[in-house]
């Protein structure tokens, strides 16, 4: 089972607000979760503890293009609970997800 970090920084938008917190939660419901200093997550990504991580970029696509943690998958910060078990099941199974929405 994977097990759900989240790294909120800064909002990205208003308007991502609701779809993103309802992802957030149905997703905590679903697996254990935490919250991730930026500092500690730069520690694990430059060690070999990095295999477990799965970071998810949650912002809008130009800022995604500006700039992204190496190895981060942009997720659509509207995406649905639903949209999002079928885009990535197979993915997260045995990974540590780390959901991030700004570089601040």
């Amino acid at each position: 089972m994977a097990t759900l970090v989240l790294l909120l920084l800064l909002s990205s938008s208003a308007t991502a607000q609701p779809a993103l917190a309802l992802l957030e939660k149905t997703l905590a419901l679903r697996y254990p979760s935490g919250q991730l200093k930026s500092d500690s997550l730069a520690t694990r990504l430059a060690t070999a503890d990095s295999a477990t991580l799965l970071l998810f970029d949650v912002r809008h696509p130009d800022e995604f293009a500006v700039s992204y943690i190496h190895g981060a998958v942009r997720v659509d910060p509207t995406l649905t609970a639903e949209e999002f078990d079928r885009s990535f099941a197979a993915t997260v199974n045995g990974k540590q997800l780390v959901f991030y929405c700004s570089v601040g």
